[in-house]
């Protein structure tokens, strides 16, 4: 079962003589479809408990393969159907990074073939090769790969005068760029939402961007607290335009080495990345929105040391941007790498 066990996984290699051949983490698939609370408190403490696995199997400094595996958490195949099991995926990019002598797979199994998981994945387990980023899909063997996509050409993208468009996260340096840019593209209706009251230099820039025509609304408002989420979009409609567009870009980190984390980290990074996208999801439903982007991380495709807990959540919401999409809902989810002058 998923619950805290430090302790056990100690107690249990000290009674295992090596050599220790692997690892097999089959919590993913436990942790089934469901996104409702207790799916994600139980999504937050798996992750916990994969980090302190690694500390009791980096205890023993044994080098063995790890294989986490899940069943849906791809897009491959017609999408996701189980995105919170993502988060495993998200880890493990920085496990790899982190801690390489324990040779990281990742293998997803197809939701859709319960019936034949247990052979397809012997034969992974016993049969391994280069490959560590592995979905099962029927017949299909699909294996991760980074590939350039073709250039698009810039788009004339002009938002409307008579709409409104919140950004969350609004408050911090990217939020306020987001808000500079969408001024200068026309639109005249802004509301920024962050957890606390403008700084000054916050402030003095909204003054900037108000000067430009343009409107904005500031709201306090946590993401993660599903009330103050849906006073926050009753109030947008109550005081501004019909709402046409959210970006998400409200982010937290609490950076530290996966030896160092533990579910409190999880909670942490996970409250306003991946809470609060379902949040946003749930109480904008009746709107017709012509865009909802989300603002992710490189560090969920490709990993970023001491950021596991950040990687994992980015990976959930990438997820279920998927999700969104194959829903026939407009979604989009953009992996950022390092910015230059503003961010966290």
């Amino acid at each position: 079962g998923i619950v805290p066990a430090m302790a056990s996984y100690v107690a249990l290699l000290r009674g295992i003589a090596p050599p220790l051949r692997g690892v097999v983490c089959l919590w993913g698939i436990d942790l089934g479809r469901d996104l409702d609370d207790e799916a994600l408190s139980r999504c937050e403490t798996l992750c916990g408990n994969v980090a302190a696995l690694v500390r009791a199997l980096t205890g023993r400094q044994w080098g063995m393969p790890l294989w986490v595996v899940t069943g849906g958490a791809q897009a491959v195949g017609g999408g996701p159907t189980a995105p919170l099991q993502a988060a495993l995926w998200g880890l493990s990019t920085v496990l790899e990074i982190e801690h390489p002598e324990l040779a990281v797979r990742c293998v997803d199994l197809d939701p859709a073939t319960a019936g034949a998981r247990i052979p397809l994945l012997l034969e992974e387990l016993l049969h391994a090769d280069a490959e560590n980023r592995i979905a099962l899909r029927g017949n299909q063997r699909c294996a991760a790969r980074l590939e350039r996509l073709p250039e698009r050409g810039g788009g004339s993208l002009r938002l409307a005068a008579d709409a409104s468009y919140l950004i969350t996260g609004g408050l911090g340096g990217l939020g306020i760029e987001v808000a500079r840019r969408m001024a200068l593209r026309g639109a005249r209706h802004l509301a920024l939402c962050g957890r606390r009251a403008p700084t000054e230099q916050a402030a003095a820039k909204i003054g900037e961007i108000e000067r430009t025509g343009c409107r904005v609304r500031v709201f306090a408002t946590d993401v993660a607290d599903r009330g103050a989420v849906r006073r926050l979009i009753d109030g947008i409609a109550a005081d501004l335009p019909p709402l046409r567009g959210i970006v998400h870009a409200a982010g937290v980190l609490d950076d530290a080495i996966l030896l160092r984390q533990d579910r409190s980290r999880f909670t942490k990074a996970m409250a306003p990345k991946v809470h609060g996208t379902l949040n946003l999801e749930e109480a904008a439903a009746e709107r017709e929105l012509d865009f909802f982007v989300c603002f992710s991380s490189a560090s969920a495709v490709v990993g970023a040391a001491g950021q596991a807990n950040y990687a994992a959540a980015n990976a959930c919401l990438d997820a279920l941007m998927h999700l969104r999409r194959k829903a026939g809902k407009h979604g989009l989810s953009v992996n950022w790498g390092a910015w230059g002058d503003v961010g966290m």
